[in-house]
């Protein structure tokens, strides 16, 4: 599957939309890094681009490594607080020592375009959630985009993190499917993957999934990425040659849900505009 094309559909539709509101220009959106992290910063800098290709103007705040827990936080709550940013972003991980749980608390729920504070993942597991994780989102279009049965299909999660797992679960089991969700404590994984009509794999390693977890005709989606020590290369977290053989759908590292988790970031600033907006004007 096509990551790029999907991305550039939802990247559209966001353009479009930011056009006819004629909100270019005028949606704030501020991220938030602790270090230099090379990956993270790469990350940051595709997003900027997308940012800018769609009329979002976005502002990268560097906090050094070793900042404080009350710093990070200070930080967070000034940018909640601050009625001209309209979505902010915690760029994860954060350096060992940072609690990434109590910094992501201070992110004013409307604002928080990661889906990840409490308030927006306990809208999520109801079914009411306006801000939600991106690439959780991602799973579900390219499941929808290729017609992927999911009411009353037998679903695998490999990996339970808030980041991905939990939310892609939850989305699932809201489209009745029936999940499982399986993690390193997870005895036999393959016992549960092996009868799988659909397989999200985000367990944050290399090999995760073989050839032989996966039955005939699943759709399995890849969202890890893992950069190979001495080549430099992005791998998945799935076999992928082995695994491609026996699925109907199985979407690439690089080039599958990455690019698509972008765009839909670029759908949730737009979201958190509008709520900042209807929240203003209820004041």
């Amino acid at each position: 599957m096509d990551g790029q094309a999907l991305a550039n559909e939802v990247k559209s539709a966001v353009q479009n939309e930011i056009s006819q509101l004629g909100l270019a220009g005028k949606i704030n959106f501020t991220a938030v890094i602790v270090g230099e992290l090379g990956t993270s910063l790469q990350y940051l800098e595709k997003k900027q681009q997308a940012c800018e290709e769609v009329g979002i103007v976005m502002r990268v705040i560097k906090l050094d490594k070793d900042v404080t827990q009350d710093k990070l936080e200070t930080t967070l709550k000034k940018l909640s607080d601050d009625r001209n940013v309209h979505a902010i972003l915690l760029q994860l991980p954060v350096p060992v020592g940072l609690n990434t749980r109590k910094a992501i608390k201070c992110i004013e729920p409307t604002k928080d375009v990661d889906g990840l504070t409490y308030t927006n993942f306990g809208r999520l597991v109801q079914g009411h959630a306006s801000l939600i994780q991106c690439a959780a989102q991602a799973v579900m279009h390219i499941l929808r985009a290729h017609n992927i049965p999911i009411e009353g299909a037998d679903a695998v999660v490999i990996g339970r993190s808030y980041t991905v797992g939990r939310a892609v679960a939850a989305l699932l089991q809201l489209e009745n499917a029936s999940v499982a969700v399986c993690h390193r404590s997870t005895r036999d994984i393959a016992s549960y993957t092996q009868r799988a009509d659909i397989i999200v794999v985000a367990a944050g390693h290399q090999g995760a999934l073989t050839a032989s977890m996966v039955k005939y005709g699943a759709a399995v989606i890849d969202v890890g990425i893992n950069r190979l020590k001495k080549s430099g290369r992005i791998i998945g977290d799935v076999d992928f040659d082995e695994v491609s053989k026996k699925t109907g759908l199985i979407t690439p590292v690089p080039g599958g849900v990455g690019p698509i988790t972008t765009a839909f970031l670029l759908r949730n600033i737009l979201t958190a505009h509008k709520l900042h907006t209807n929240k203003i004007a209820r004041r």
